[in-house]
């Protein structure tokens, strides 16, 4: 089994495991829908991505809930090529028409869009996010803070962007009604929205990641934390090599 940083929920890795197949060890299985599947993809040190066609891809899973959290990190690398100025769905979490508990990043006209809400729909905003390439993304989310900049950061390649808030953000995640479920590449429950471009190694985790650890996420595509030395001694996870696609 890969090597992650030990505390993931969920972990889709298609450069690790040609598949929707959960290398968490939680179970957590992805489901492909539409004509969904892998391609190959060599950059940034991948190997194999999934590959959204913006028609009727996506991948969904309904035994992780990310309901009632007061932390929540995401992390995941995308290559966003969708040409139109329609809204094109990253990742989200809730429950059909539930805009005021959903999960979901998104982008839009150049942006990236990402809400989460709990009883109020609102957002964060960056317009810092690149098409056309690969590019590392991270969200954290930290109810347990006290102002909109310490409770919903974002990450681009490893650097913190700053976000633009239309709303208070709540101190837990909401709890969408049943049937509520993870979708990847679209609004869950929608039949619109559909991602278009490339996604790999995407992570969800429970707790709020450290700095540090986007970083070395955002070294590569797949990145395991280094096995230890034949002194016991585990290399800093910063130590594998640096891929920054933007330059």
């Amino acid at each position: 089994m890969p090597t992650g940083l030990g505390d993931e929920k969920l972990w889709l890795c298609p450069s690790l495991d040609d598949s929707a197949d959960d290398i968490s060890g939680n179970g957590n299985h992805g489901t492909y829908n539409g004509g969904m599947g892998t391609v190959a993809d060599t950059s940034n040190g991948g190997t194999r991505a999934y590959f959204f066609d913006d028609v009727d891809d996506y991948i969904s899973n309904t035994s992780l809930s990310l309901s009632g959290l007061s932390k929540f990190s995401y992390s995941g690398w995308i290559y966003d090529d969708d040409a139109t100025s329609e809204l094109s769905s990253v990742f989200s979490y809730a429950k059909l028409y539930s805009y005021s508990d959903d999960i979901y990043f998104f982008s839009y006209v150049g942006e990236l869009r990402i809400q989460v809400n709990n009883g109020a729909d609102g957002q964060g905003s960056a317009t810092q996010w690149g098409k056309s390439q690969w590019n590392h993304i991270a969200v954290v989310f930290d109810g347990t803070q006290s102002t909109n900049a310490d409770r919903l950061k974002y990450y681009l390649n490893g650097s913190q962007v700053s976000l633009s808030y239309d709303y208070t953000v709540p101190s837990s995640t909401g709890s969408p009604a049943t049937p509520k479920q993870i979708e990847i590449g679209r609004y869950a429950g929608f039949t619109t929205h559909y991602y278009s471009g490339k996604q790999d190694d995407i992570r969800v985790f429970d707790r709020a990641l450290s700095t540090s650890e986007i970083t070395a996420l955002a070294s590569k595509r797949g990145y395991e934390v280094p096995a230890a030395s034949s002194s016991g001694s585990v290399p800093h996870p910063l130590s594998a090599p640096i891929f920054h696609p933007l330059g």
